[in-house]
Formats: structure tokens, sequence, C-alpha cells
């Protein structure tokens, strides 16, 4: 059984009764007969929340456009939660445009920030990490940008929204039929389970160890589709 109160001063832990903070969001899980509230915010709570925006650039150096950027894309946002920047090669998938200088030093992407994809047949997040502040990054307009605040996990919040829970809930406040979106007062509205510390740093480490284990498979995978195809090509050649 779950309950949801909006408003709620009264919780339910172990059978008993107790008050909690009116301005509390608590959601209310029977486990093997137990009750386990669990504390929600909002977004707009625990972290600043905004639109991308439109991004003036050219294609090349020109005039006042002179510092170059990568401009992302929803292909630079993996199902793991992390940003897929790739420079060369088969693979390479990045967009370099010129910007003014000014726009870049009000718009850049920043290690421990979030970029959300609002747009489209499917919504992710992902977090921006140190390593990838080798480009100069910046978000295209399909983007909204989630700051924390520091008390806050970037990656419990990423995690959260790329759930099945997550996504079931996103996709119930999208707006939109042909081209679904997610407005970014209603992603400031969105609740987001709000952990200890214990158990946001409990989760870190399970984020990244999942990111882990999921790249090594998805290396063998690739590994062993070349070894098939250059047996397939040989036996071809013969």
């Amino acid at each position: 059984m779950t309950l949801n109160c909006e408003i709620c001063n009264i919780s339910i832990i172990g059978g008993q009764m107790r008050k909690v903070s009116a301005t509390k969001k608590l959601k209310v899980i029977e486990i093997k007969r137990r009750f386990i509230v669990v504390e929600k915010r909002a977004l707009k709570e625990i972290a600043l929340v905004a639109s991308a925006g439109v991004i003036r650039s050219e294609d090349l150096k020109v005039d006042v456009y002179d510092k170059e950027v990568v401009l992302l894309t929803g292909n630079n946002v993996s199902e793991l939660g992390i940003l897929f920047l790739e420079e060369g090669g088969d693979e390479k998938n990045i967009k370099k445009v010129f910007v003014e200088e000014k726009t870049f030093l009000e718009k850049k992407l920043e290690a421990g920030d979030i970029v959300f994809i609002s747009r489209g047949a499917h919504f992710r997040a992902a977090i921006v990490r140190e390593e990838d502040l080798r480009f100069d990054l910046l978000p295209s307009p399909n983007f909204l940008v989630i700051k924390v605040n520091p008390e806050q996990s970037a990656e419990v919040i990423v995690a959260y929204l790329n759930s099945f829970i997550g996504q079931q809930q996103l996709n119930h406040i999208a707006v939109g039929a042909s081209l679904r979106n997610i407005p970014v007062g209603k992603l400031k509205d969105f609740n987001i389970p709000y952990l200890s510390q214990e158990k946001q740093s409990a989760l870190n480490t399970l984020f990244y160890k999942n990111i882990a284990a999921l790249e090594s498979i998805l290396a063998l995978y690739t590994q062993q589709q070349r070894v098939f195809n250059a047996v397939i090509s040989n036996l071809v050649e013969e």
C-alpha cells in the first residue's frame, strides 16, 4: 500500500502516529507490514532549475563569435546518466560552434551540473563530470539545466530522473502531442526523494559502480562483435 500526501503533518511508523512539519511532502510505503516514511521535496527546493535558452552561434569564427565551444545535443546524453563526448573516429558526436565570450561565461556548464533533455520521445538526465570539461560545454535549447545545492547529490537526482518510476512521473507531467516536452516550471515542482547524507553517499558509489559494470559489458560485446565479423569476412573471402 502506498499513500501520498501533498501537505501532511501526520506520519505513520510501525503503526504509531506522530506529527511532522506541515511543509514536508511525504510518501508512506508499507513494506512487510511496516510503514516507512519517505520525505520528498520539490526540485526547486534543492536545486536551481533553468532553461538553457537560445544561444546565438556561428559555424565559423567571425567577428565577436570567437569562442569555440561544444554545443551539447541529445546524442551526447547516454542512458547511463553521463555525457558521451567523442571528438573523432566513427563515433564522433560533438558539435563545435563559435559563440561570444560573454555568452559562454554566462551559460557554461560546470562539473556537477545536470543537463536534462526536456523535449522529444525520451526524457533523460546526465551529470557533467570533471573529465567532460576538457571541452568548453554549452547546452542547446532542448535542455534544462539543474544546478544542485551543496548538500544535495547530483547523482541521486540523475538516478531518480532516469529510473523507471522517475520516467513514469515525468511522462505524467509532460505536455504536447506531436512534440512532447516538460516546461521548466513543471520540472521545478517535480518531487524528488530527499535522502540522508549517508544514503546519498551510498547511492553515489552505486551509481558509478553501475556505470563501470555496464561499460565493461558493452566493451566485451563490442569486442566479440568485431571478432565475429572478422571470422565471417575470412570465411567469405576463402
